[in-house]
């Protein structure tokens, strides 16, 4: 009988990751390359489907051989529509029939979901969430997401975006970053965040390493 194998795609703000793996949750291989610009999100899904594909190819399956595409999405995700809803940092696929059109592009069916969600059903279903009930996964990269599961079920809330609490103020006074309330968390302490106090306080005369050249003579760049 021949063994099942799907990919599964994080597409976040900084980076693209792709793997494989078998019905079992065996890792078979993985590829990744830097999120494109987000002028268009025809190019968002380009190399989002050649991300797969090279993953596909490192495991020496063919993407006929794929039973399934996962998609893990950064911000509010619509899965039942394929949509991501509205995400500050894939601001090109807000409203984006993103699963519908990676489907097309790969000739494989595809669902689903926001990256944290996703990663507490990983969790629970292959990970530190075995065997409990009730906890909280948080994620922390260009910004910061979660995924709650309450009695052994993933909760979504009402408008499917319960887990948002990145985007929960901290600080009244703080800055918005790209969040759409002030002085919220992931303002604060994401990646994004770190990024943009380290360039503040060397613009306040700070001295660091980060403003020095490598060996060929060129400034680093300061991202997340």
């Amino acid at each position: 009988m021949n063994e099942d194998y799907y990919i599964g795609i994080d597409v976040g703000g900084s980076k693209i990751l792709a793997l494989v793996a078998n019905g079992n949750g065996v890792i078979l291989s993985s590829a990744t390359r830097k999120t494109p610009s987000q002028d268009k999100a025809e190019s968002l899904i380009e190399a989002m489907a050649m991300t797969a594909r090279e993953a596909a190819s490192l495991a020496d399956i063919e993407m006929v051989g794929i039973s399934a595409v996962g998609v893990a999405a950064a911000g509010a995700v619509d899965p039942d529509n394929g949509t991501i809803v509205f995400s500050p940092h894939l601001p090109s696929m807000d409203t984006t029939p993103v699963g519908a059109m990676l489907s097309s592009e790969l000739q494989r069916k595809t669902f689903m979901g926001n990256d944290a969600n996703l990663a507490a059903l990983g969790e629970q279903h292959f990970g530190a969430g075995q065997d409990v009930s009730n906890f909280i996964f948080i994620t922390i990269s260009t910004g910061i997401g979660g995924g709650i599961v309450l009695d052994g079920n993933l909760c979504t809330g009402n408008s499917g975006f319960a887990g948002e609490i990145g985007h929960m103020t901290v600080d009244a006074n703080g800055p918005y970053g790209v969040s759409t309330t002030p002085g919220a968390w992931e303002s604060l302490c994401s990646g994004s965040a770190l990024v943009r106090i380290a360039k503040e306080s060397i613009a306040k005369g700070s001295v660091t390493s980060l403003t020095e050249t490598d060996e060929t003579g060129i400034r680093n760049e300061i991202t997340a």
